[in-house]
């Protein structure tokens, strides 16, 4: 008898169980992303391959494999429904696969994997365009900017801004803080960034704004020809590997970090319009010598903090009003710099200047420079600066 009720308890547990785990095994089946369908590629070029394929409903989103000694080594995991693959050899095989997949809690669940075998190009062609059209005054926006001027990037590592007119602008920045919404859309993606290696700007495209147009485009080594139409440089060529700067047009009022953390040995001749140079040859540490400072500048902010190679200064003009962190760790700065400006802002302006042996900087001063004394103080203990003599122009 008890054997007996000891069998059909059994019997009725593994039936419960039986009954209680088949729903969890079909939801848990059914709760995976289906099969991506549609996979194929687009814009071959010898070096790039882009991947699209149709959104699968529910999917978060998908990973991409490529084929690489028979094993599928991970490529990215995106949000949309195309990938631009780059850095391949020309006219070789490649064998990529798609997983959707989506997310429950902590948990991810996969779909079946998709592949797709596909052969680059024997010859080049554009990895990538975006239109930015615009009247030099409106924030880029892919859905506002025209095709009247269009930027390509192709395979062989050239950066091509082509068409007519004015380009929308780039402002870098969303609340003091840079984001890649705001950045042109081939240096906010790295994978392009890292890939550009020239640049050329047709005569007939006339920007008025090129800020961040190369920023950190550190496979850059030469830069193009600046448009006589330009009037601000911000951050334009930072970052870069650039060894010579392009001529400034006569019209530039603004050039903040513009050939920041750049290779460059000689400043290039600054225009009478120039007002803004914040950070202008900031990190420059092989710039030798300090160019002519235009009249006209007011703001000179870390201008030329960390140029350690830099030996020699010129005169600040009157009209500048803000030069904190000016020659901070300028350290082989030595001969004689004036400053003829009463700055309201000046913290560091010398902090470890002048601090190499043999280096000696002599500050002289304009009649109308009544904190001299305070600025020369912003120097450290071991800086080898000393007070001048009053001078006139």
């Amino acid at each position: 008898m008890i054997f007996t009720e000891k069998k059909l308890l059994a019997g009725a547990l593994i039936v419960a169980m039986v009954i209680f785990f088949m729903p969890l095994q079909q939801v848990s089946a059914a709760s995976k992303p289906g099969k991506v369908a549609n996979f194929k590629a687009t814009n071959v070029t010898q070096t790039s391959v882009t991947l699209k394929w149709d959104k699968v409903n529910k999917a978060k989103g998908y990973v991409l494999y490529e084929k690489q000694s028979g094993k599928y080594k991970k490529l990215a995991k995106v949000s949309g429904t195309a990938y631009v693959v780059m850095n391949l050899d020309k006219s070789t095989s490649y064998t990529f696969k798609v997983n959707a997949y989506k997310k429950t809690g902590k948990r991810y669940m996969y779909g079946k994997g998709t592949t797709l075998n596909e052969m680059t190009s024997e010859v080049g062609g554009i990895i990538k365009s975006w239109n930015i059209g615009g009247n030099g005054k409106k924030l880029y926006s892919p859905k506002t900017a025209t095709s009247s001027v269009k930027v390509s990037l192709y395979d062989d590592g050239k950066l091509l801004i082509s068409g007519s007119g004015n380009t929308a602008v780039f402002a870098g920045m969303k609340n003091f803080q840079l984001s890649d919404d705001y950045l042109p859309p081939w240096v906010a993606n790295e994978k392009y960034d890292d890939f550009i290696k020239s640049a050329e700007i047709e005569t007939t495209v006339t920007p008025s704004n090129m800020d961040f147009w190369f920023w950190i485009a550190k496979n850059l080594t030469a830069a193009p020809a600046v448009p006589s139409s330009v009037t601000s440089l911000n951050n334009t060529f930072a970052g870069t590997a650039i060894t010579v700067a392009p001529a400034i047009p006569s019209g530039v009022t603004q050039m903040s970090n513009a050939f920041e953390l750049t290779s460059i040995t000689v400043a290039p001749t600054l225009p009478d319009s120039l007002t803004i140079m914040n950070g202008t040859f900031s990190q420059c540490k092989k710039l030798k010598e300090m160019p002519k400072i235009p009249e006209g500048v007011t703001q000179m902010d870390g201008c030329f903090m960390y140029c350690t190679s830099m030996t020699t200064a010129t005169a600040i003009p009157k009209d500048v009003v803000s030069m904190d962190e000016l020659f901070n760790h300028c350290s082989s700065l030595t001969g004689t710099v004036t400053f003829y400006n009463t700055a309201e802002d000046y913290d560091e302006c010398f902090y470890a200047a002048s601090t190499k042996k043999g280096t000696m900087l002599t500050v002289n001063y304009g009649s109308s420079c009544s904190n001299i004394n305070k600025v020369i103080k912003t120097k450290s203990s071991n800086s080898n600066i000393v007070k001048g003599k009053l001078v006139s122009k």
